[in-house]
């Protein structure tokens, strides 16, 4: 017997606090997605290599999705720099948050691209242009004290 177990209030909350899944590290360089914390040195692996330098970053965005779009946030969609329309990124993910009832995405950003976080930056999808938002962190708060 299947029991429901809220999968996408599940998603909801990742994606508030930042956490990556596939879909996120998908041709991503461990020191582009952010995840170096998370690996050990003391060995080799598979895409090891302590020379790369990283031409894009893990990022987040809110995205301002009009009233019945705020799932609807596909993953690849190119963010934009609203002066010159230049792509300086793209999103992997996204969900309404169930914190903060915003739209939130995760994607990269040039590290290029000079960006800063009151840069008035768009999301193309569907045909249409949202106002998006690169936030500094994650909205959501990450409790530590569970964490021993």
């Amino acid at each position: 017997e299947l029991r429901h177990i809220g999968s996408a209030a599940i998603n909801s909350l990742r994606i508030e606090k930042a956490f990556k899944l596939r879909p996120d590290l998908d041709f991503a360089h461990y020191s582009e997605a952010g995840i170096g914390p998370f690996l050990s040195k003391k060995r080799d692996f598979l895409g090891r290599d302590d020379a790369y330098e990283p031409t894009r970053e893990s990022a987040v965005f809110e995205v301002a999705t009009p009233a019945g779009w705020e799932w609807s946030v596909q993953g690849d969609s190119p963010v934009r720099r609203a002066s010159d329309d230049a792509i300086v990124g793209f999103t992997t993910t996204s969900a309404r948050g169930a914190i903060t009832k915003k739209t939130i995405a995760l994607g990269f950003v040039q590290t290029d691209a000079g960006l800063t976080t009151d840069e008035p930056l768009y999301l193309q999808t569907f045909g249409e242009h949202w106002p998006v938002r690169l936030l500094p962190a994650p909205p959501g708060e990450v409790n530590r004290d569970v964490i021993a």
